[in-house]
C-alpha cells in the first residue's frame, strides 16, 4: 500500500480544495514472480537440436523429433517456452527460437 498525498489548490471559480491523503494499491512495475513452469534439460538436444546450429540443421533435428513420435504441438510449446524464458536475457536467441517455433507450427 502507498500513501498518496495531494496538495491543496484553488479552483478557477475561487473555491479552495484542502490537502488530502489516501491509501492506494501499488500499481508499479512488478518484480519477478514465482516460476510458472520448469523445462527439462536436453528435451530438444536428444534429437540433435542446438540453437547454435545452422537453420537447415535445426530444421532437420525438429523434423527428426516429429518423425520419432513427438507431437508437433508439444515441440512447438517446448520451443515457445524456451523462447519466453530467454527473451530478456538473450533476445537474439529468443527470436531464433520463435522462428523455429513458427516453422514447426
Amino acid at each position: 500500500m502507498l500513501v498518496i498525498r495531494r496538495k491543496s489548490y484553488v479552483r478557477a471559480d475561487g473555491t479552495r480544495v484542502k490537502a488530502t491523503s489516501y491509501r492506494s494499491k501499488d500499481l508499479g512495475k512488478k518484480g519477478r514472480g514465482p516460476k510458472l513452469f520448469k523445462l527439462k534439460k536436453g528435451g530438444l538436444s536428444k534429437y540433435g537440436y542446438s540453437t547454435s546450429a545452422s537453420v537447415a540443421s535445426r530444421h532437420l533435428a525438429l523434423s527428426r523429433a516429429i518423425s520419432r513420435g513427438v507431437p508437433g504441438l508439444t515441440l512447438s510449446r517446448r520451443i515457445g517456452a524456451l523462447a519466453t524464458l530467454l527473451k530478456r536475457t538473450n533476445p537474439m536467441l529468443s527470436k531464433r527460437l520463435r522462428r523455429n517455433q513458427r516453422w514447426v507450427a
